[in-house]
This record gives C-alpha cells, sequence and structure tokens, in this order.
C-alpha cells in the first residue's frame, strides 16, 4: 500500500500550510521514481525559490495589511483623500481583498459627500457676498452725437446770394416806364445878330455804380425801381441839353 498508494494531502493535515510547501512535498514523496527530485541539489533549489516566494508574499502581506490600517485610520479621521489613495493601492495589490475593496467604495463615497458639501458652501459664501455689495446702477442711454460739419450757423457778414438771371426777368414789373412828356416850346423871332458861343454841354455826371448795380443787397423790386429813376433822369438831362 505505502509502494503504490499516494500519500494523504499535506494540506489536510495542515491547513495553513502554503500551497508552495505542498507541492515540493508531493513531487519528493511521488510512488514513481522520474516524478521525484534526481538529486539531493534539484530539491534544495526548490525549496530556496519556494522560500523566496515565500518571502516574498510575507512582505506583501505586511505591506497590504499596514495599507489596510494606515486607510481603515484616515477613513474614520475622516481624510477620506489618504484613506483612498492608500485603499487603492491595497485593491491593486490583492484585487479579491473583500474588506479592502468595500472599505474603498466607502471612502469614495465619503469623499463625494465631502466634495458636494463644499461646493455648496462655497456657493452660500459667494452668494452672501454679492447680496451684501450695492447692485450697479444702470448705464444712462448716451445721446446720438449731433454732426457738426453739417450746421452752419449765418453769420452777421454774409453776403445774401445773388438773385440769378432767371430770378430777375421773372420778378421784374410788368408796368411800362414812360417816358417824360416834352416841354412845349413858343417861336421866337429869328435874331440877326450872331449868337454868342456856348460852352461845351459838360457830360452829365454818370449815375454811382453802386445805385445801379445794388450790389445784390436790396431785394429785386427795389432794385427795379432805381433802375427806373435812373432812366427818368438820364431823360431829364438829355432834354436839358437839348433845350
Amino acid at each position: 500500500k505505502h509502494v503504490y498508494e499516494a500519500p494523504p494531502p499535506a494540506v489536510s493535515l495542515n491547513p495553513d500550510l502554503s500551497p508552495l510547501i505542498e507541492r515540493v512535498l508531493e513531487r519528493a514523496l511521488a510512488k514513481e521514481p522520474a516524478e521525484r527530485f534526481q538529486t539531493a541539489a534539484a530539491m534544495a533549489a526548490e525549496l530556496l525559490d519556494v522560500a523566496s516566494q515565500l518571502e516574498h508574499q510575507r512582505q506583501s502581506r505586511v505591506q497590504m495589511t499596514g495599507l489596510y490600517e494606515f486607510g481603515l485610520e484616515a477613513f474614520q479621521q475622516k481624510r477620506y483623500n489618504d484613506a483612498v489613495g492608500q485603499l487603492r493601492k491595497l485593491v491593486e495589490l490583492d484585487p479579491e481583498n473583500e474588506d479592502a475593496n468595500e472599505l474603498l467604495n466607502a471612502a469614495l463615497s465619503a469623499q463625494e459627500s465631502e466634495k458636494a458639501a463644499a461646493r455648496k458652501k462655497f456657493e452660500q459664501l459667494n452668494q452672501q457676498q454679492l447680496g451684501s455689495q450695492p447692485a450697479p446702477q444702470p448705464a444712462k442711454p448716451r445721446q446720438p452725437a449731433v454732426n457738426m460739419a453739417t450746421i452752419r450757423l449765418p453769420q452777421i457778414d454774409d453776403e445774401p446770394p445773388r438773385p440769378s438771371a432767371a430770378d430777375m426777368a421773372n420778378n421784374a414789373p410788368t408796368t411800362p416806364i414812360n417816358a417824360p412828356r416834352s416841354f412845349e416850346t413858343t417861336p421866337q423871332p429869328v435874331s440877326t445878330a450872331p449868337a454868342p458861343a456856348q460852352a461845351a454841354p459838360q457830360p452829365a455826371p454818370e449815375a454811382p455804380a453802386a445805385a445801379a448795380g445794388a450790389n445784390g443787397n436790396q431785394s429785386v423790386m427795389i432794385a427795379w425801381v432805381i433802375a427806373g429813376v435812373v432812366v427818368l433822369a438820364l431823360l431829364g438831362a438829355l432834354v436839358v441839353l437839348l433845350r
């Protein structure tokens, strides 16, 4: 029986035995010679490798324990940012750790709640600060700027516009100016005595150009009246000269 049957599993005798050590024992106690270690050196090398792996697991276990304890302490002190950071490292090392996953979810929820409360408090303080400030005065509507380039006030020394030829023709008086009636003279007897030499007739003074032209400063009707007076004066002068 001991020669042909395999021994019972070592974990049945020691539940806390590592699977690495159990695998070494099963190979050392194998019934087939080919399945066993061929030399003591090969078995020693395998045991050294298992010991190294067990030490690494132990350190990892210590590290995971420390991460969990630190995360739990930070969570209890409401330092949720520190708790989330440590518990995430623990879950990366041991994804199947139920306690670590449960505590990480609780820390994340508390972290979000804390952020929401802080955001709400900030909004309330901001509203209070805005309410204490005076309301801004409405902006006065701007008056449209007057284009001063298009406005020109009349000046005292500005010369009134001269009437055009068409306006003078339209405003000309329709009543004709009658020529002065000639004077009747009584015939005198012709004298045989030589008549004394008469002085050469002096030319009649010319009407001032200012009165004839009126310089455009008077109205059209006044210009025509002045022109009529000048004509009458000239005709009277001619009659005097012809006598």
